[in-house]
C-alpha cells in the first residue's frame, strides 16, 4: 500500500523531456510548411487540409502538455487515492 505513495510522487514529478515538444512542434511546422506548399502547387485551397492538419496538431500538442502537468487541465490526479489509502490505514490500525 506504502508502494502506492511512491508510485504516485514519481508521476507527480515525472516531466515529458524538452525535447519532445520541439520535436513535435518542428514536425507541426514541416506539415504546415507541405501543406501550404502543396496548396501552392495546385493552385486551389483545400479547406479540409488547411484547417485540418493544424487542428490535429494544436490537439496533439495541447494533450501532451496537458498530460505533463497532472494537477491542472482536463486531465487531473486528484487526491481520492491518498484519502481512500489513509481511511484504510486508519481502520486497519485500530486494534
Amino acid at each position: 500500500m506504502i508502494d502506492l505513495e511512491s508510485s504516485r510522487w514519481i508521476a507527480v514529478r515525472a516531466h515529458v523531456p524538452a525535447s519532445i515538444p520541439m520535436v513535435v512542434m518542428a514536425v507541426a511546422i514541416v506539415a504546415i510548411s507541405v501543406t501550404a506548399f502543396l496548396c501552392g502547387l495546385d493552385r486551389r485551397r483545400s479547406f479540409v487540409s488547411l484547417t485540418l492538419v493544424p487542428l490535429l496538431i494544436g490537439i496533439a500538442f495541447a494533450m501532451m502538455l496537458d498530460l505533463d502537468s497532472p494537477r491542472v487541465g482536463l486531465v487531473r490526479a486528484g487526491q481520492s487515492v491518498m484519502l481512500r489509502l489513509e481511511r484504510t490505514l486508519a481502520v486497519d490500525a485500530v486494534p
